[in-house]
């Protein structure tokens, strides 16, 4: 800057010019009091242009009224759909041969999987009852597929339990017991819902794989081998496969001191009535009719 500022000088004293040292800084004054005085005129039109634009609608963060909120229509919330789907009808037919079954009121409950799973379970007895109660559920999977790998024995009890409506209070260590279906894992339980019961729940199987609880007086591993031995198929349903996997169970077991072998011919299905001499089911009577409308008398 000096350098140039010399060579500027040494022009004008050749030109035989004055040289005014005071120019360039008034010039330099001179351009910063026009930037100062646009940006000020700049800044006012804003300030006018705020003064003057309309306010912005207000933001209703809630009802005004409670006429207001009564006339807002109510959330609509909908849960996906279930996983399991219960069947009115079991596509297959499964009986139970075994001692202190006969005469228990009993029921068949199928449901299918929304992958293709199903599950058959069998229900003697009621748990309230004080008496014998078994569960006894078949898995199957997907035509073409295989079934998911069993959780921890635990809480796939828990979960069993918790869809019967029962909860677990204490549980054992689950021990090896051999049947004509294969090695089950069965462990000492308590089940409560109201009434505490000590049952044994199980779980496993080489062919079919069954799961499910007894509760009993007698609820011991010898007790229950002698029930899961006496488990046949009736009617398989089309279900090629199943029909092979009991084929298979049966010319692999073993006679035992439980019952003689059984003959899936002689077996009465689930649905079928007590047997011939077992005392007529009691008839509680229905109570009154309820009033048509509060108040009422009837």
């Amino acid at each position: 800057m000096r350098a140039a500022r010399r060579y500027r000088e040494a022009e004008f004293i050749e030109l035989g010019a004055e040289w005014d040292e005071d120019a360039p800084a008034a010039a330099d004054r001179g351009l910063a009091r026009g930037l100062s005085g646009l940006l000020t005129a700049l800044a006012g039109v804003g300030l006018l242009a705020l003064a003057v634009a309309p306010p912005p609608p207000a933001i209703e963060d809630g009802p005004r009224d409670i006429g207001d909120l009564l006339a807002r229509p109510d959330p609509v919330l909908t849960a996906p759909p279930p996983a399991w789907r219960e069947l009115e009808t079991p596509q297959i037919v499964l009986g139970l041969d075994a001692p202190g079954i006969g005469g228990l009121a009993s029921r068949h409950a199928a449901r299918v999987h929304d992958g293709g799973a199903r599950e058959d379970a069998l229900v003697f007895g009621g748990f309230a009852e004080g008496g014998t109660h078994l569960r006894l559920t078949l898995h199957r999977a997907a035509p073409g597929a295989a079934l998911e790998p069993p959780r921890a024995f635990f809480v796939e009890a828990a979960l069993a339990a918790a869809e019967a409506g029962l909860a677990i209070a204490t549980s054992g260590q689950p021990v090896a017991v051999a049947t004509g279906f294969g090695v089950l894992e069965a462990a000492p339980l308590v089940l409560e819902n109201g009434p505490v019961r000590a049952c044994l729940a199980f779980r496993g199987g080489d062919g079919p794989r069954l799961s499910g609880w007894l509760c009993a007086e007698e609820a011991t591993p010898a007790r229950l081998a002698c029930l899961v031995e006496g488990l046949v198929l009736l009617d398989p349903g089309g279900d090629a496969a199943l029909a092979e996997a009991f084929a298979r169970t049966a010319a692999a077991r073993a006679p035992s001191g439980c019952a003689e072998p059984v003959d899936p011919g002689t077996v009465a299905a689930i649905a079928a009535g007590p047997p011939a001499g077992a005392p007529a089911p009691v008839t509680v009577p229905a109570p009154p009719p309820r009033p048509t409308r509060l108040g009422a008398s009837s």
